[in-house]
């Protein structure tokens, strides 16, 4: 499942028709990159494969770069395919996996290209958790949302008071982002 879908943050936003929706994907898209980068990962799951060079490897340890939920294809540095019985996912039987054991008889190779690849199902959950959903549609609505802005960033002293218009992220959103980065013991 994705974080929100064109139809999810226009119920959000209370648009029904479809005039803008060209704009509300654009805004999607950046909303959901925006998140994504203040985890250097997707919280929701995707298939791909990644690749590994020596400086990955650490004796017979792969340090993976990002949380691996699950492995479809090990292939060594030579192009051998590696089946499941010459390594161990770690942290052992708990995902998300950050790296991978190769057992006493198997040994790393970069003889053919120098990667290793791995094709997984990469993120840390297999559904994007709630609070991560909101935090989307929220940023999504204040990126739409200041295409009608004529100011995006000042501070105003006026004889009666101030008036702030705050710039990047909103702090409703910066809160679920602290808190999924503790809930998840992320740096």
């Amino acid at each position: 499942m994705a974080y929100a879908t064109l139809a999810s943050l226009k119920a959000y936003l209370g648009i029904s028709e479809s005039g803008d929706d060209a704009i509300l994907t654009e805004c999607l898209d950046r909303g959901i990159a925006i998140f994504d980068g203040e985890f250097s990962f997707s919280f929701e799951a995707q298939t791909e494969t990644r690749y590994y060079c020596r400086d990955d490897v650490d004796g017979k340890r792969l340090w993976l770069d990002a949380p691996l939920l699950a492995l479809i294809t090990l292939t060594n540095g030579d192009g051998e395919e590696l089946g499941n019985a010459t390594y161990t996912l770690r942290p052992r039987n708990r995902a998300p996996y950050w790296y991978i054991d190769l057992n006493s008889a198997s040994y790393w190779t970069f003889d053919t290209d120098g990667e290793i690849s791995v094709d997984g199902l990469w993120g840390y959950t297999t559904t994007a958790p709630d609070d991560a959903i909101q935090a989307v549609l929220r940023l999504t609505a204040y990126i739409y949302r200041q295409r009608d802005s004529q100011v995006f960033e000042t501070t105003a002293i006026p004889e009666l008071g101030v008036l702030t218009i705050p710039s990047g992220i909103p702090a409703d959103v910066r809160k679920i982002i602290n808190g999924l980065r503790a809930q998840y013991h992320l740096a």
